[in-house]
């Protein structure tokens, strides 16, 4: 981590340390204090992964958001179980956590978050990957 503010660091070294003790693991973490960040956690149920995705504020809230929910909700699926795989390519690494921010910028729940939401307020948003329903199965 070069660049970073030293107490950017030790902010991120105890953040991990608490995630990790947790079963979580801190990923897509780069720019920022994790205190000044939108956190976004997704559980993917086919595989039991959990994973954390932080955002700076700014960042996050500068994006533009482009594609339908259902289209984002789509892609984000399918790369994330090609990430479980280890099977994701550079462009589509780089580009997943802007789908990510986009899936929850496009949802219902953020828009009502919008609504009620103080002015120096972080948010957490979860999202679930459930499990694909195969009607073959036995």
């Amino acid at each position: 981590m070069t660049d970073i503010p030293e107490n950017q660091v030790i902010d991120f070294e105890i953040s991990k340390a608490h995630l990790e003790a947790t079963g979580w693991s801190l990923n897509q973490f780069e720019r920022s204090n994790p205190f000044d960040c939108h956190a976004v956690y997704v559980y993917d149920f086919r595989f039991q992964t959990p994973e954390l995705f932080t955002f700076p504020i700014n960042d996050f809230n500068d994006r533009i958001v482009e594609q339908p929910a259902q289209v984002l909700a789509t892609v984000l699926e399918q790369w994330m179980k090609k990430r479980h795989r280890k099977k994701l390519k550079g462009r589509e690494r780089r580009a997943l956590p802007g789908v990510i921010a986009d899936y929850v910028k496009a949802s219902q729940s953020y828009r009502a978050w919008l609504t009620r939401k103080s002015a120096n307020d972080r948010m957490h948003a979860f999202i679930d990957l459930p499990p694909v329903f195969n009607p073959t199965a036995p």
